[in-house]
């Protein structure tokens, strides 16, 4: 049965390998940006937790603390005090190493 291939073997492994090449190549960044993503999200929704709870916090005892630094999940989020503003801002850094500042007034 295999006695007369002449190398067709060797051709269709080339050319499934390849067809899983350009597969990787396109899906592999694809992925890293999506789990990036999904990253920046999960901080996104800590922060905003972290500015809630501290604003909730300050309505009850009518004192805002100011450069407190929260960990979470390995990532540590700051709590800034704007007085000029009124304001109360969480600072993080995201996945992609930048510094994100979350704001909202009291």
């Amino acid at each position: 049965m295999l006695y007369k291939t002449n190398g067709f073997f060797l051709v269709e492994l080339l050319l499934s390998l390849s067809i899983w090449l350009v597969l990787t190549l396109f899906l592999l960044p694809m992925f890293i940006q999506v789990s990036k993503q999904s990253l920046n999200t999960q901080y996104s929704r800590e922060a905003s937790k972290i500015l809630y709870d501290s604003l909730q916090e300050s309505m009850f005892t009518g004192v805002i603390k100011d450069h407190l630094t929260v960990q979470r999940k390995g990532r540590s989020f700051t709590l800034i005090k704007e007085v000029s503003k009124n304001e109360v801002c969480v600072s993080y850094e995201n996945a992609y190493k930048e510094e994100v500042l979350l704001c909202d007034s009291f």
